[in-house]
């Protein structure tokens, strides 16, 4: 099973469909379509066993041509029937894993190939942007704008691996073909930074959960374009902006990236104090013993006692129940929530809710 294909239209199959996939195979395909073109995979049946985390029988699928390209998902049951997935270049990775019990009938896909669109929505951890036709000159005028939206509560690193747009002085102060980064989820968002020439961008960390790319030609130009990648930062984050808000481990409600240290230090106004709540958790479950030893969220409390800094661990979460209580009221106006994932099996992580109630009742 697996192979690979050049060309602009196909289909593929998994191997014995539709009466069910045999156990212990891999199957890797590769997509490439000419250049200047965009993949899109349409799935007219997908259905394979069936699990919250896709641990057992999956299809995972890439925005690229290997291994090491952007990931866009691992699907199983019917989650993609009858769906359309666009692809951001002219290839596309799938790869298949099955175990050793149940099977399903499989999947059948059709590929096709149309002349480059740009811009689009990533929801992942981390990916991969690149103008339309690299690295080749676009040679259009046009305007392509894409999303990228994190869990809730992280900053997204943006690194340039390679920036060649129009460094002539014709279009000094970029005003004419440029790529533009706007820290929010929308083109009226506040600039993080405008670039164009070939001097590649030092890295940049937005302290946003959304960024919004706006890659702009004007006049048709013979630049290469721009190249960048982005990824989730979860270390060491401050929350101190306004009465409440959202917490979701990277990569939600999908299952998380594994050996990820992640803090937030939420901080309410002086004087208040803090309640924090699941609304969803679906982490690794327990050690045999009732540990929270592999994957968990924690708790810690903060506070100044005596002049000195006190730190407190609350409590470690893991498993799939919502912890009772409900919610945790803090006296300090400081607390500290940590997650952990170890390098095994991954679930889809947490949903946090936290609020700052100041001095008014509270009840559980």
């Amino acid at each position: 099973c697996g192979g690979e294909f050049y060309s602009e239209t196909g289909m593929i199959r998994s191997p014995g469909y539709p009466y069910g996939y045999p156990h212990n195979r891999e199957c890797v395909w590769t997509i490439v379509a000419p250049p200047g073109r965009q993949v899109y995979l349409n799935f007219t049946d997908f259905e394979i066993e069936a699990h919250q985390n896709c641990e057992y029988d999956f299809l995972e699928i890439r925005n690229g041509g290997t291994v090491y390209s952007p990931l866009i998902g691992k699907f199983c049951g019917t989650q993609l029937a009858n769906q359309r997935i666009p692809g951001h270049s002219n290839k596309f990775y799938l790869r298949l894993k099955t175990d050793d019990s149940q099977s399903g009938p499989g999947f059948f896909i059709t590929w096709n190939a149309v002349a480059t669109g740009c811009g689009g929505t990533l929801t992942s951890a981390e990916g991969e942007i690149a103008s339309p036709n690299y690295p080749m000159p676009f040679g259009h005028v046009g305007t392509c704008v894409y999303k990228i939206q994190i869990s809730h509560g992280s900053k997204i690193a943006i690194r340039f691996s390679d920036l060649d747009i129009d460094a002539n002085s014709g279009n000094r102060y970029c005003a004419f073909n440029f790529v533009q980064l706007l820290k929010g989820p929308n083109i009226r968002s506040p600039v993080a930074g405008k670039f164009c020439g070939s001097s590649t961008p030092a890295p940049i960390v937005i302290d946003t959960n959304a960024l919004t790319v706006i890659y702009r030609s004007r006049i048709a130009g013979e630049g290469r374009g721009f190249k960048m990648s982005y990824e989730t930062v979860c270390d060491n984050v401050w929350l101190e902006r306004g009465l409440g808000g959202v917490i979701e481990s990277p990569n939600f409600p999908r299952p998380y990236p594994h050996n990820r240290n992640c803090s937030w230090i939420i901080r309410a106004p002086r004087g208040n104090n803090l309640i924090l709540s699941f609304s969803h958790l679906s982490i690794e479950d327990p050690h045999a013993l009732g540990h929270c030893q592999y994957d968990y969220a924690s708790f810690t409390e903060l506070k100044v006692e005596n002049g000195r800094n006190v730190s407190r661990e609350v409590g470690r979460w893991c498993g799939v129940n919502i912890p009772v209580p409900t919610a945790y009221r803090f006296t300090s106006d400081t607390v500290m929530v940590n997650f952990t994932s170890d390098y095994s099996l991954a679930y889809n992580g947490f949903r946090l809710e936290w609020h700052s109630p100041g001095d008014e009742p509270f009840f559980l």
